[in-house]
């Protein structure tokens, strides 16, 4: 079962994360994935990769709430990647890698968790989020045991 939807461009965000929590609680488990990849991709076609992006971030965050971050991660490098692909290098291009990066942390992969915060750092799109970067590859650091790249970071 595939449901298409129409969301006009005001308040997208909260439209789409509406809809991202709404058709979660109905899909199963198994039709998630591909209902929602059919989603992202109706929405880049009708609407274009930033819309796209949007959508992917609120499904993403949906998933990050339900606790389910192998599926939250994957609909945050979709994010990544539309942004990417519209070379769209703005603040919530930043925000994306972070939660990638934090994603990836929180599942104990510190060195792609670090790939993540290293883009956010070396592009400085956003000093907030490029500030908060650094003090996360210092909490990876920290966790891999390389105590000294841990302080040089949290400087």
């Amino acid at each position: 079962m595939i449901l298409i939807f129409s969301i006009s461009a005001n308040g997208q965000k909260a439209q789409y994360r509406q809809l991202s929590d709404s058709v979660y609680a109905i899909w199963t488990a198994a039709e998630r994935t591909a209902n929602y990849d059919s989603l992202i991709d109706n929405k880049a076609q009708s609407e274009g990769e930033e819309a796209a992006a949007m959508l992917s971030h609120e499904i993403s965050m949906t998933h990050y709430n339900a606790d389910d971050k192998p599926s939250a991660l994957r609909f945050g490098q979709k994010e990544v990647a539309f942004y990417e692909k519209i070379q769209l290098f703005n603040p919530t291009y930043a925000q994306a890698l972070y939660q990638c990066g934090f994603i990836l942390e929180q599942m104990r992969m510190y060195d792609s968790a670090m790939s993540y915060y290293k883009i956010i750092i070396e592009d400085n799109i956003n000093p907030s989020r490029t500030a908060r970067a650094y003090g996360r590859m210092g909490e990876c650091f920290k966790l891999t045991g390389d105590r000294e790249k841990s302080i040089n970071f949290y400087k």
